[in-house]
């Protein structure tokens, strides 16, 4: 695929890995083991705790791997604007090779002011999604960096005309990633090889260290901190037909989404709807690791920017994909819309006050975005 995108320009693609285990310690042993085995860029999830224990995080990381480690950080839209240049000055005595999208992807304001106030290079992730938005942030001067990612450009195609606009700006790109199993990291690397300036590295790392069982009938290529861009036909990549498990789960989705259904309907599900329409975004990520369905081997989330922590964006996609495995329109437009649908559906015969105050919440914050459209 990626001689038909233009051509590859390499072989290989240095790859990041992403610090955001709630249990720091374990992530900063995971470090002791990869650093030595060739993986040297780390990018660390940020804004979840205390600005306080995040400037803990990065001195040990520091302090433990010197210059021998490249840091990234990514907030994923976690900061307040009126404090955020201030925190980040203090990031920036770690040295980050960039920060990623610290204000919400609305503030195109907020970020531009910060791109300008600091030394170190802006990402830009959920503010950029498709070539209009990449034209805005250009324009705006909202970010040195953009995160390119198939899936949220809604396709390589897609992709490719982001990524042709970054570089007649000078802007660098970055390969990002959704929770993906090895055919989606496939693509992906594809998609960066064909891309001459690419110099920030990728994060296709989920199936390698992450998914108990991927699909592929070999692993995802990743050896020496690098991604080793797959040479066969197509994407370079076979599924496992044979694998027992992989038909299991095809023959369990029914079941799974029947399970979900009858969970929705207890006082936790409605948390997390409720969490939706309230901007909770903790909530979301709590229900998701108290539930008992294996979430990411059924398919029922479009995954958060990390494992455990779920943005607003994120917590509406959870609920549309959930609509789209029972049937609910899920075409990519008034994404409002299909948030009450599948709220009203999951609350069911549950109608009474609760579920009214649920659909009004929702109801007032599709008015609230119909406004800003316009």
């Amino acid at each position: 695929v990626a001689d038909l995108l233009g051509g590859r320009v390499r072989d290989r693609i240095p790859l990041s890995f992403s610090i955001a285990d709630p249990d720091f310690a374990a992530d900063l042993e995971r470090m002791h083991a990869m650093v030595p085995a060739g993986n040297h860029i780390f990018k660390v999830k940020t804004g979840v705790k205390t600005h306080r224990e995040d400037m803990a995080h990065l001195e040990a990381m520091r302090d433990a791997f010197g210059e021998a480690i490249d840091l990234r950080v990514d907030y994923n839209q976690g900061m307040s604007a009126y404090d955020a240049i201030r925190q980040l000055r203090d990031i920036e005595a770690f040295r980050p090779t960039f920060i990623e999208q610290p204000l919400p992807k609305h503030n195109l304001e907020g970020m531009a002011r910060i791109a300008h106030a600091l030394d170190t290079p802006l990402l830009a992730d959920e503010s950029v999604f498709d070539p209009r938005e990449a034209l805005v942030a250009v324009r705006m001067e909202l970010a040195d960096l953009f995160s390119l990612k198939i899936m949220k450009r809604g396709g390589i195609r897609r992709a490719l005309e982001v990524a042709a606009i970054a570089r007649a700006a000078g802007i660098g790109v970055y390969g990002g990633c959704m929770f993906e199993t090895g055919i989606a990291h496939a693509a992906g690397t594809h998609l960066m090889a064909a891309i001459p300036d690419l110099e920030l590295g990728c994060e296709f790392y989920m199936s390698t260290y992450y998914l108990k069982e991927d699909i592929l009938a070999e692993p995802f290529p990743v050896r020496n901190g690098h991604v080793h861009v797959p040479t066969g036909p197509g994407l370079g990549v076979e599924i496992d037909r044979a694998d027992q498990g992989l038909r299991h789960h095809q023959r369990v989705d029914h079941h799974v989404a029947d399970e979900f259904d009858a969970i929705a309907r207890d006082a936790l599900a409605r948390q997390v709807f409720v969490a939706v329409a309230g901007r909770r975004p903790q909530q979301i990520g709590d229900a998701i690791r108290q539930h008992p369905v294996d979430f990411l081997r059924h398919r029922p989330v479009v995954a958060a920017q990390s494992g455990f922590e779920m943005g607003h964006r994120n917590a509406e996609l959870f609920c549309c994909n959930r609509a789209g495995d029972r049937g609910v329109d899920v075409s990519d437009h008034d994404r409002p819309r299909r948030t009450l649908v599948l709220a009203q559906r999951l609350v069911g015969d549950h109608r009474r006050a609760g579920g009214r105050r649920m659909r009004a919440g929702l109801r007032s914050k599709m008015v609230m975005r119909r406004r800003q459209a316009q």
